[in-house]
């Protein structure tokens, strides 16, 4: 066997592990989330593995996706409702229906129809629908949760009132309709901290743009962390990372950890 075959059946065998780890990763995650959340109130894309995860008991959400539709990084966080400032519902970019505290846009039922014109429509033609949901966070403001990617037939149209992921759409824009709706809400610093405590405080990470820098730098914060307590730590936000913390240093923390794209809250 040559070194160029024995080359690209490495390279093969490697993304084929890959592949089999993030499908592994993916379904760990999901049960994870069914298990906290309850199955009803948890979305996971087959698309692009974000996520909307709703606990109405506690009355909070929790989020992983894309910032938006020319966005490259995915990012994971858990917020209050109040800490919701408005959802969209998007189609290829464009808001098909958006609710805020101030107004309301569009309708869900008529969005979900919606589909280029046919003049648009070629053999390439994609249709993407999600769920942007937006918030009070200077870290990450923005999520994106991809419901559907497919093709759009040129001559026969989509059956999208059938589809149960446009249904599931429609149900989590509702919940969060109500939500924002009859939550007061609260800014970015009342949501991640309370008054500034002045005893040991606890520091907790509640969101992170990037799970493996947020891994990699808790691991930097807690050393006695290996890498799987460390993962299953930032896949189980909102979570403890220090308890007795000084409130200066404590503070501190949080500005360092901002930089790196993660969100803290310290009480």
């Amino acid at each position: 066997m040559s070194d160029f075959t024995v080359s690209i059946v490495s390279v093969a065998l490697f993304c084929v592990v890959a592949y089999l780890m993030a499908r592994h990763g993916a379904a760990r995650r999901l049960r994870r989330l069914q298990q906290e959340y309850g199955a009803e109130n948890v979305f996971f894309s087959r698309v692009d593995q974000s996520y909307i995860a709703l606990d109405p008991t506690k009355k909070r959400v929790a989020l992983s996706g894309r910032g938006g539709s020319s966005s490259t990084g995915t990012s994971m966080g858990v917020y209050d409702f109040a800490q919701i400032s408005s959802a969209e519902i998007v189609s290829n970019g464009t808001t098909l229906a958006r609710v805020s505290r101030t107004e309301e846009v569009g309708s869900p039922s008529t969005a979900l129809l919606s589909r280029p014109a046919a003049a648009e429509i070629n053999s390439e033609s994609m249709r993407h629908v999600g769920l942007r949901v937006n918030v009070n966070d200077s870290v990450y403001p923005t999520f994106l949760i991809q419901f559907v990617y497919e093709a759009i037939p040129s001559t026969e149209k989509p059956a999208a009132e059938e589809r149960p992921e446009l249904t599931a759409l429609r149900s989590f824009y509702d919940r969060l309709r109500t939500a924002i709706r009859q939550t007061e809400a609260v800014s970015a610093e009342a949501g991640l901290s309370a008054a500034s405590p002045s005893g040991p405080c606890i520091v907790s990470i509640v969101s992170a743009r990037n799970t493996i820098d947020a891994i990699n730098a808790i691991r930097r914060l807690r050393p006695d962390l290996d890498l799987v307590s460390a993962r299953n730590l930032v896949e189980s936000m909102p979570a403890v990372v220090m308890t007795g913390v000084d409130p200066q240093e404590a503070e501190r923390l949080r500005n360092s950890l901002a930089l790196q794209g993660i969100g803290v809250s310290i009480i």
